[in-house]
């Protein structure tokens, strides 16, 4: 039989190599997300000194309702006023620059 020289042989050292670039790259995530949680409990414990008299449950509760529903809600009416109020000045502005009104002598 002769020899088939499309065939690729596995590369060990490649092999190897890609393991141990994938081993590191889970635990860089993984180091983020300590990192990410350790923030996260440092400033629910001074929220919680601060302002809940060291109720970490209570200032966690309170950090995670705020910007939620109603905030959000505001700010989606003020977004549709504006958005709603120069999409009719537009159109009112363009036709005053554009038209030529007739000169009255």
């Amino acid at each position: 039989m002769g020899t088939n020289f499309l065939v690729i042989q596995p590369n060990l050292l490649n092999f190897t190599l890609t393991l141990k670039i994938k081993q590191d790259l889970g635990r860089q995530i993984w180091n983020h997300q300590n990192a990410i949680a350790e923030l996260q409990d440092e400033i629910i414990d001074f929220y919680a000194k601060m302002f809940t008299n060291s109720d970490k449950q209570k200032a966690r509760n309170i950090i995670e309702v705020t910007g939620i529903g109603l905030m959000r809600r505001r700010d989606l009416i003020m977004i549709s006023f504006f958005a709603g109020t120069i999409l009719i000045l537009v159109p009112i502005n363009s036709f005053l620059i554009l038209y030529d009104f007739p000169e009255n002598d």
